[in-house]
C-alpha cells in the first residue's frame, strides 16, 4: 500500500490528465468519474515502486484506457448528446467548436483518445506510445488516419450542407458551417 503523501502527489499531478482522457473517451462524466476512481484504486493497490515519472503516467493512463474500453463494451454503456457532454464539461462550445466536437464524438474512441492526448493534452507521440503500448509509428499512422477521417466527417457534412460544388471549391479550411460569405 503506498503513502498518503504518495497517493496525494499522484492525484494532484495526474488526476486531471485522467479524468479528461476518460471524459473525451466515455462521453459521460459520472463513468470517467469512476474510471478515474478505479484507476487511483489500482495504483493504491499496485505493490511495485515506479522507476521514473514518465513510466508512473504511462502506467495510469494505459490503466484508464483499458477501463475506459470495458466500459464501452458493457451493456450499461449509453450515449449522450453532446450538450449533454459540454455540460458536463462546464463550458460553452462556440458555433465552429461545436461543429468540431461533433465531428470528433463521431470517431472511433481511440481516434478520439489519440487526437485528444496529442492536440490537447500536447503529448508527443513517444509518449502517446508509451501509454497506449505501441510503436511510435503506430501512433503517428493513427494520429494520420484520424486526422484523415475527422477532415473527411467535415467534408462530408459540409456537402450535405452546401452542395458538393461549393464544398469542392473551398476546401477543408473553411468548413466550419457559418463561416460562409452570401454569393
Amino acid at each position: 500500500m503506498k503513502a498518503y503523501n504518495d497517493v496525494t502527489a499522484c492525484y494532484t499531478h495526474y488526476g486531471g490528465l485522467i479524468f479528461h482522457t476518460a471524459l473525451h473517451y466515455l462521453q459521460n462524466r459520472e463513468d470517467a468519474e469512476d474510471v478515474m476512481q478505479e484507476t487511483f484504486i489500482r495504483y493504491i493497490n499496485r505493490l511495485l515502486p515506479f522507476h521514473e515519472a514518465d513510466h508512473e503516467k504511462a502506467w495510469l493512463l494505459r490503466v484508464a484506457i483499458n477501463l475506459c474500453k470495458d466500459h464501452c463494451r458493457s451493456a450499461a454503456r449509453r450515449n449522450l448528446p453532446l450538450e449533454d457532454f459540454a455540460d458536463q464539461l462546464h463550458c460553452t462550445f462556440n458555433e465552429d467548436e461545436l461543429f468540431i466536437a461533433e465531428e470528433l464524438a463521431k470517431l472511433p474512441p481511440e481516434d478520439r483518445a489519440v487526437l485528444y492526448l496529442y492536440y490537447f493534452r500536447q503529448m508527443t507521440a513517444p509518449e502517446i506510445a508509451k501509454a497506449f503500448r505501441q510503436k511510435e509509428s503506430t501512433v503517428k499512422s493513427r494520429l494520420r488516419r484520424a486526422r484523415e477521417k475527422l477532415k473527411n466527417n467535415i467534408l462530408s457534412e459540409k456537402e450535405d450542407a452546401y452542395g458538393t460544388d461549393r464544398a469542392e471549391k473551398e476546401g477543408p479550411a473553411q468548413c466550419r458551417g457559418s463561416v460562409y460569405p452570401d454569393s
